[in-house]
């Protein structure tokens, strides 16, 4: 079996460790792995941990996690990667969340977390119909309290948990997004937000209305020079 991405159920999530980062993901696989994980289409890691340790990057990197077949680890599969697989099209927010954010009355329980966006970049953030909804847990499922997650946030007995969200394919622009924890009562925690630059690739060129070419080519007799046109890239 060749480098199979869809096996991948959370990431590659990339987070800042120190003086480099931590590509880390979750698998429906069973043991887990082996993976593989290449960066800008190389491949640069095999094993069966579900984390990598790096150097931070100095450009725009795009990370690719998949399984592959026991025995194939150091196959270098990079002719057969999906384009469509962490294109950087895409906005990807985390944030830190836990039942300390319910509101009052005490108890009233944390259901999960709303994420407002805009319909276009700069368009401004509309606070009114959530784009997505995070659950705060698995249902009947709390993990965090005493004696789960992180310690030294969200205060005694109510730890902290990460929590994360990924956009659809966006144009390019710079968008903003926020996030409000809500309880089982409705009520919304303040606003939090985050502002994503996305500098993709230019899409190919429009598609003519008549033709439905995106490229066409004239040619003059009296010169004996052919010419292409194309409409501007839409984004």
């Amino acid at each position: 079996m060749p480098f199979d991405p869809s096996t991948i159920t959370v990431g590659p999530i990339v987070e800042p460790d120190g003086e480099g980062i931590v590509v880390w993901w979750e698998s429906a696989t069973l043991p887990d792995g082996p993976f593989q994980l290449y960066v800008n289409r190389e491949l640069t890691w095999w094993g069966n941990a579900t984390q990598v340790f790096l150097p931070a990057p100095i450009e725009r990197t795009l990370y690719q996690v998949g399984t592959v077949d026991p025995g194939e680890e150091a196959t270098d599969f990079s002719d057969d990667l999906p384009q469509s697989q962490g294109t950087g099209d895409k906005a990807l927010l985390s944030w830190i969340g836990g039942t300390w954010e319910e509101e009052s009355p005490p108890g009233s329980g944390l259901a999960g977390f709303h994420v407002y966006g805009e319909a276009t970049p700069g368009g401004g953030v509309n606070e009114t119909t959530p784009v997505a909804t995070v659950a705060a847990y698995t249902p009947g499922l709390e993990t965090d309290g005493y004696g789960y997650g992180g310690y030294g946030e969200g205060g005694y007995g109510a730890a902290s948990g990460l929590y994360w969200w990924k956009s659809g394919p966006l144009a390019n622009g710079t968008w903003t997004y926020a996030v409000k924890a809500y309880d089982n009562a409705g009520n919304e925690s303040l606003i939090q937000t985050s502002v994503v630059t996305i500098s993709g690739p230019p899409e190919p060129p429009a598609r003519d209305g008549d033709t439905g070419l995106r490229v066409s080519l004239t040619y003059d007799s009296g010169t004996g020079k052919a010419t292409l046109n194309w409409n501007a890239s839409p984004g």
